[in-house]
């Protein structure tokens, strides 16, 4: 968790078992990843995590993994197709 903050991102968890949760709460890991990225099962991850991304980088990344890359950028603004962009010009 450590190296990936110094890195710019983070350690995010998904579906952890409930021993697993015990294992790190005991070594003091879970206080450093942080509770707040821990997903329980059915939780809706990336949603959350979008919001956390740099829209500068999001705004020229061809990628666009996530469902919501298609709709907006991170910060909110709505995303331009290149097709919309050409009609304004």
């Amino acid at each position: 968790a450590r190296r990936r903050r110094k890195l710019g991102g983070g350690l995010y968890l998904y579906r952890t078992k409930a021993t697993i949760r015990e294992f790190l709460s005991r070594g003091g890991h879970l206080r450093e990843i942080g509770e707040e990225n821990f997903f329980p099962v059915r939780s809706r991850p990336t949603e959350k995590l979008y919001a956390r991304l740099d829209p500068e980088i999001c705004r020229h990344c061809q990628a666009r993994i996530f469902r919501e890359c298609h709709e907006r950028l991170p910060d909110g603004t709505p995303r331009t197709t290149p097709l919309e962009a050409r009609g304004r010009q």
